[in-house]
């Protein structure tokens, strides 16, 4: 947590205040940063179900995990593609990431998590070659989550009516305040 990055989350924090808007945000989860985050959104008096701790599912700690749903976040599984990078990463394949997501469900926290693809496509910015790499790696790009993490959860026994809330149910009520 850098001094500018703790300013901007005030400042997120301040302005959902004021505006009711929810903020969702980039975890560094391997680093237990999303915990760093609700510190300085509970300081600010923002309420934790307004935010949601996203890239959450670099990580498959539990104890992290479960204890930022305790405290009433939501948790964003969106990196699951990026699971695909090669193995020296060092971070859980998309196959213990969805597997860390069922154990969740099954602990009772269905309500408290999105799933999402936070795949780009066509960075401007990137190093000659990058998307090739990039697409190399996950030939699904954008339909990733349907075409391989959501028959992997049925194949886990996740059910419809999870898939659905995590999927739709959730991120409306997040994102409409319903």
């Amino acid at each position: 947590m850098t001094p500018f990055l703790e300013k901007v989350l005030r400042a997120a924090a301040r302005a959902s205040r004021a505006t009711g808007i929810p903020v969702t945000t980039h975890t560094y989860a391997v680093g237990r940063g999303g915990e760093k985050q609700v510190e300085i959104f509970e300081a600010e008096g923002l309420r934790p179900t307004s935010v949601c701790l996203g890239h959450s599912d670099e990580t498959t700690d539990m104890d992290y995990l479960t204890g930022l749903v305790r405290r009433g976040y939501t948790i964003g599984m969106d990196h699951m593609p990026q699971g695909r990078r090669p193995p020296a990463a060092g971070l859980p394949s998309w196959q213990q990431r969805a597997a860390a997501v069922k154990q969740l469900i099954d602990a009772g926290f269905t309500e408290k998590l999105f799933l999402s693809n936070d795949w780009y496509f066509a960075v401007t910015i990137a190093v000659t070659g990058a998307m090739d790499t990039m697409d190399k790696l996950n030939p699904d790009g954008m339909l990733f989550v349907t075409r391989k993490i959501i028959p992997y959860f049925k194949q886990l026994g996740v059910t419809e009516a999870q898939i659905r809330t995590i999927t739709i149910d959730n991120p409306r009520r997040f994102f409409g305040g319903v």
